[in-house]
This record gives C-alpha cells, structure tokens and sequence, in this order.
C-alpha cells in the first residue's frame, strides 16, 4: 500500500518538479543576462540595492522589451536589411554558421505552421525489421540521393523521453506508413514512453 501511495505521489510530483525547475533554470538565465545593465542603469537613479526578485521581473520586462522592438524593427524594410546584413556576418562564421542556419530553419517551421516539418507523423520500421516506431517527416525531397527515381523521404525518430534527441532516417516513400496521429499525442507517447497511448483513428 505504501510503495503504491509512493509511486502516485513521485507521478504526480515529477511533472511539477520538472517545470518549476525549467522555470527556475531560465530566470536564472535571464537574471544573469540583465543583472549587470540593469543594477547600473538603477544606481545611476539612486537605487543602488535591488532584490533578487525585484532583478528577475526587469529582467523579464527587458526580455519582453527587446521581443516587441526587435519585431517592430523588423516589420518595416530598414529592419530586415538590417537582419540581413547580420545574418550575411554571421553566415561567414564557419561553427556559428551550421548552429545559427539550424535554428533559424527551425523557427522558420514553427512561424508557418502550413509548412511544418514536425506535423505528420508516419510508422516506420526502427531500429530493425519487424519493429515498428513513430516519426515525423521532416522533408519529402530526397531524389539527391537516388538518381533513379524512387522517392525518399526525411524522417525524425525522437528518443524517449527527451524527444529533442533522436535520428535521422532517409527511407523510400513505400516503407513509410501514414498515420492519422496529432504530432502532441506522437511526442506525448514518446515523452511518457509509451504510457499515455495517443487517441482516435488510425490509417
């Protein structure tokens, strides 16, 4: 009875623990980041003892600040030549280029939902024959790698239970099975280890 109530608690603790804690990590990051303009900005106004706290929320008001005027800037032309020419610098960084273009691709997919790499999710055979697993297509263009004709598609395989991680897979078009499966139920099973099984129909 014991052991049961232990394991009911540790499950419904661990989602909390884990947010709070990712909470905690990045105003850590962002107190950090501000602390030094920020407490040098106000003992030039005659505060010069700032609480923790009080560091934190100019911290994320700073955050929020340079959000809205970075996309204010950019909305206009003079903005994003201005981006532009950064990213022109920036791209001429041999280690910083391969970093910066991934995420720049990866927010790119995340500001147009309609051309998402993560919002289909297909079954595959992995790691072996016989073995079935979920992934999500991340390109459908893949004739570079076979002259022939035969299409291939891009496939992520998220780990469990940290989906960031996985592999990537370059597979013919008719060893990929189409599913119905919303991407948040797919991550939701891989992040639960196959525990919280996704709902509705199935192709």
């Amino acid at each position: 009875m014991i052991k049961r109530y232990l394991w009911s608690g540790t499950y419904r603790l661990l989602p909390l623990l884990i947010t709070f804690y990712l909470i905690k990590l990045v105003g850590g990051w962002l107190t950090s980041l501000y602390q030094e303009p920020v407490s040098s900005v106000f003992s030039t106004l005659g505060y010069t003892r700032l609480s923790d706290l009080e560091i934190f929320l100019l911290s994320v008001l700073c955050t929020f600040l340079t959000i809205l005027f970075t996309g204010l800037l950019v909305s206009n032309f003079i903005g994003r030549q201005l981006f532009r020419w950064i990213e022109i610098v920036i791209l001429k960084i041999p280690v910083v280029k391969s970093v910066y273009s991934s995420i720049n691709r990866l927010t790119a997919a995340i500001q147009n939902p309609d051309k998402a790499v993560f919002s289909e999710v297909v079954l595959i055979e992995f790691p072996s024959e016989g073995n079935q697993t979920l992934g999500f297509i991340t390109h459908k263009d893949c004739s570079w790698i076979s002259p022939q004709g035969v299409e291939w598609y891009s496939v992520f395989i998220p780990t469990s239970p940290n989906p960031s991680n996985g592999y990537v897979l370059m597979l013919p078009k008719d060893k990929i099975k189409a599913t119905s499966i919303a991407p948040d139920e797919a991550l939701s099973w891989i992040v639960s280890g196959g525990a919280i099984v996704p709902h509705g129909p199935r192709q």
